[in-house]
């Protein structure tokens, strides 16, 4: 059970760390996205 636990927690972590690695490129990537959006509606 513990065990279980333990295992969650790491690939929460593994998920976590990989999220923060890709978090600025789409971020990025979706403010010139919504920037473009923004332009053409005005």
């Amino acid at each position: 059970m513990m065990l279980d636990l333990i295992k969650n927690f790491l690939l929460y972590l593994v998920i976590i760390l990989i999220t923060i690695s890709i978090l600025p490129l789409t971020t990025t990537y979706f403010t010139q996205q919504i920037g473009s959006m923004v332009l053409n509606l005005i």
